[in-house]
């Protein structure tokens, strides 16, 4: 699969690996000592004793949201920590209302998330950093909601955990666990502990550039870094950190967003949706959000390692393999998103037609550019759907390129699928709509393929790249605009 699914760790925009491995037992001998656990055995430890003891937490629909104690007496940690907690309930309500009337109590759920943001929005700041490693360890204890209030907020949370939003049932489901850490230090020493705490995944966490992550999972944890590792940080040095608002104001709400709704539709769909187009989705949940998208999650995000492909992005190494460095914004990021990529797919997209001589369908053709000047490779639609044959593979000067392109191309045809698909607006919203929820209903063996085209009348895609497919109308209506 190019997009694998969430593993038990994930390591997201990596830069290259430092050459000199970290002591990673010193490291997480660290993170026993600032949370008084040196001495105790290690199976002896509870992590969800150790997230009450130092952390505080905030319940956001169906997040759990916590942040270290100690950095609440910091005002811009504290700042982030409301901003992205209302960021969170923002997003959620911005995903129901992409459900529309498909969901339960849609508009109730909505108007309550949008409350419970509005009430975050208006934490007193100075009374959440003076208690900084006090008692209460919850916003809604510390801020006292009243009773009513708290119920409705309460109820949101179990409708999003229990899955009735969308019409299921889940029993003991538990929310969505984030864990947030504001800097470097913290979230490279809470990694290195997480290979200490399960020794049968040391492997997977005490790996050289692991430093350089951005986000891991342990157990049910999902732990955020806050910060990305600084350019041309001394080697060895963990604590060298640069801001993740220095591209935007928004980028650390971004982030977060970007990251919580993954596990979000990941939570709430199921096994039967895809994680090329749960990406897809996040991607353009931040711009209609933020109205760009300046995050550094996927595509050609200074990784030197790929991902296995999927059935609903076809092409790439499905054994993986090595990308070159993306030092500047490519052409594929200048405006960030803020056309949906539709701008940079249609320049591309004639530049494919222009060079493409002998392809009758000069719509279906994208002109990619190598890492040197000379480099050129054209990618033809169909890309969605399960492959007809062995998918066409770009050379590894244009990897690249073709994975920004990917990226730009998947994000453009579901804002094209939701927004313009089957005409107006409104309709195309409802259709999108539907097809969620089938999708979800279908269950993991469900085939995206056959539910699309059972919704819309059409197939995905078809080799041709004919209107009579989606993904033909969707590369014939971008060469029109």
């Amino acid at each position: 699969m190019l997009f694998a699914s969430l593993a038990l760790v994930i390591a997201t925009t990596p830069s290259p690996s430092s050459a000199q491995e970290l002591p990673h037992q010193d490291i997480a001998e660290v993170f026993l000592a600032d949370h008084d656990l040196t001495g105790t055995p290690i199976e002896e430890i509870d992590l969800t004793a150790v997230l009450e003891a130092n952390y505080f937490r905030t319940r956001a629909g169906l997040f759990e949201v916590w942040m270290p104690a100690q950095d609440l007496s910091d005002k811009e940690s504290v700042r982030d920590y409301r901003d992205i907690c209302a960021a969170l309930l923002r997003a959620q309500a911005h995903w129901i209302g992409w459900i529309g009337e498909e969901a339960s109590d849609a508009k109730e759920l909505r108007k309550a998330l949008k409350s419970q943001e509005k009430w975050v929005a208006k934490w007193n700041l100075t009374k959440l950093m003076n208690r900084a490693g006090g008692e209460p360890n919850s916003a809604l204890e510390l801020f006292a909601v009243k009773e009513d209030q708290s119920a409705i907020y309460t109820g949101v949370a179990g409708a999003l955990q229990s899955g009735a939003v969308l019409g299921m049932t889940r029993e003991g489901a538990a929310p969505v666990r984030l864990v947030l850490q504001p800097h470097r230090k913290q979230f490279v020493e809470f990694l290195a502990f997480a290979g200490l705490y399960l020794p049968d995944q040391r492997g997977n966490f005490w790996v050289q550039g692991m430093e350089n992550w951005s986000e891991f999972r342990v157990n049910d944890l999902q732990v955020i870094a806050l910060e990305y590792t600084a350019s041309g940080a001394q080697e060895g040095d963990y604590t060298q950190a640069t801001s993740m608002k220095d591209r935007a104001l928004t980028g650390l709400e971004e982030q977060v967003v970007q990251l919580g709704m993954n596990k979000l539709l990941a939570y709430e769909h199921g096994d039967s949706m895809p994680p090329g187009l749960i990406s897809g989705l996040s991607i353009n949940m931040i711009i209609e959000l933020y109205g760009a998208c300046h995050t550094r999650l996927d595509g050609d995000a200074r990784s030197k390692r790929t991902e296995k492909r999927e059935i609903f992005i076809r092409g790439g190494r499905s054994e993986g393999g090595e990308l070159p460095q993306n030092v500047a914004e490519s052409r594929w990021r200048q405006d960030y998103g803020k056309h949906h990529y539709l701008r940079v797919l249609k320049q591309v997209q004639r530049s494919g037609a222009s060079s493409d001589k002998r392809n009758r369908h000069k719509y279906n053709s994208f002109l990619l550019m190598g890492d040197d000047a000379g480099a050129r490779f054209i990618a033809h639609a169909p890309l969605l759907g399960p492959p007809k044959g062995e998918p066409e593979s770009p050379p590894d000067n244009v990897y690249g390129d073709y994975r920004e392109f990917v990226r730009a191309y998947k994000t453009g045809f579901l804002f094209w699928l939701r927004t313009s698909a089957v005409g107006s607006r409104t309709k195309s919203e409802q259709a999108f709509a539907k097809l969620l929820m089938e999708i979800t209903r279908g269950g993991e063996e469900a085939s995206l393929s056959a539910t699309i085209e059972a919704e819309y009348g059409v197939p995905l895609s078809d080799p041709g790249v004919t209107p009579d497919s989606l993904e033909g109308q969707f590369v014939k209506w971008l060469a029109k605009q």
